[in-house]
């Protein structure tokens, strides 16, 4: 994701590809510590520590941005809530439980060949089902990057047999180079947009004022890179 293979990326993406690999050594030393751990805890009490630390670390991090969750309907909350309970607390508990009976390097290889079976798995469905609407969330995450080629050639011939897609996809470049049209989000709100037979564009809301008083558009890195700024 971060594109440290491509050179260019080391120059134009520093921060990318150090976010990138410092999430890689994150996860490694996550899964080494919850083994050691396993021999002197139990599972649950493994989980519970990690979840403390990594909530404590995430808090911290954006914290400039928390004051925004108070704004938030019921609904939302209770949908927090759920993927809080299920796909994050239930998925690290039955993994960390899984370390107790096999090695932390099979467990590792386990979970990175999980990303392509579930692309494959979803995108045979698909194919199969002939739906007229497809929602696709990250499905590039985890995977090299020959097999996000195939998966976004895949979700190509699906649109041209009159599939719709509805794509969130943290790989932009890769997005909107297939997209019929396409938004870029950056902290929550629309920074670039554009399709297929246009170039991208900022959007009309996006402008600050210059030393002489005139309104000048408002470029962050995100947008120099992806418009060749």
């Amino acid at each position: 994701m971060a594109g440290g293979y491509n050179p260019r990326q080391l120059v134009t993406n520093p921060m990318g590809v150090a976010a990138g690999l410092i999430a890689a050594i994150t996860y490694g030393s996550y899964t080494i510590l919850s083994k050691r751990s396993l021999a002197r805890h139990s599972a649950s009490t493994t989980v519970m520590y990690a979840l403390v630390f990594r909530s404590i670390f995430l808090t911290l991090i954006s914290m400039p941005r928390l004051n925004q969750l108070w704004g938030l309907p019921g609904s939302a909350w209770g949908l927090i809530l759920a993927l809080a309970l299920g796909p994050t607390l239930g998925a690290y508990a039955l993994y960390v439980k899984e370390l107790s009976h096999i090695e932390a390097s099979h467990a590792s290889i386990v979970c990175m060949a999980e990303p392509a079976a579930t692309a494959v798995l979803a995108i045979g469905r698909t194919f199969t089902a002939n739906p007229r609407l497809l929602l696709v969330d990250e499905v590039s995450t985890g995977l090299i990057p020959i097999f996000v080629d195939k998966v976004f050639d895949a979700l190509s011939e699906l649109n041209r047999r009159g599939v719709s897609i509805l794509l969130v996809e943290q790989n932009s470049r890769k997005s909107l180079s297939t997209m019929s049209r396409g938004y870029v989000l950056e902290t929550g709100r629309i920074s670039l947009e554009g399709h297929s037979d246009s170039p991208l564009e900022l959007p009309l809301h996006t402008h600050e004022g210059g030393d002489d008083g005139a309104e000048r558009p408002r470029v962050s890195r995100l947008q120099r890179q992806l418009l060749g700024l």
